[in-house]
């Protein structure tokens, strides 16, 4: 399971320059709060995709966090630094990452990852 999962993820993580320890670093922290492998590496890949594409509500809403939390960043900061960043940029404020990931999944996983500062967490 967990090398099938890898193939809908790795994919785009390699394209935005996103290091294979970071992808595996967040599934890793997901399979710790009890979330099956695809479902995380589902999630993962399409928060990948929405940061590298974001949605008309996020930057419309968010308008200076759009223009420091892109896939340029994604590629320079790697997965786990730029959802930390994302966390303390947003302040807490949810509705930064409803909007930012769009996907239910995304939204899911990245919820897990950054809700209790766990993002991370060695």
């Amino acid at each position: 399971e967990l090398a099938q999962s890898m193939g809908i993820v790795l994919p785009i993580a390699s394209a935005l320059g996103v290091p294979f320890r970071d992808v595996m670093a967040a599934a890793a922290q997901l399979s710790l709060q009890g979330v099956n492998v695809s479902t995380a590496m589902s999630g993962i890949r399409q928060a990948m995709v929405n940061i590298q594409k974001p949605t008309k509500e996020f930057t419309d809403a968010f308008p200076e966090l759009a223009k420091q939390f892109t896939a340029s960043r994604l590629a320079g900061d790697g997965l786990i630094k730029f959802l930390r960043d994302l966390q303390v940029a947003a302040r807490g404020n949810r509705e930064v990452i409803t909007r930012l990931f769009s996907d239910v999944d995304a939204q899911n996983v990245v919820l897990g990852l950054v809700a209790d500062g766990t993002v991370g967490a060695q």
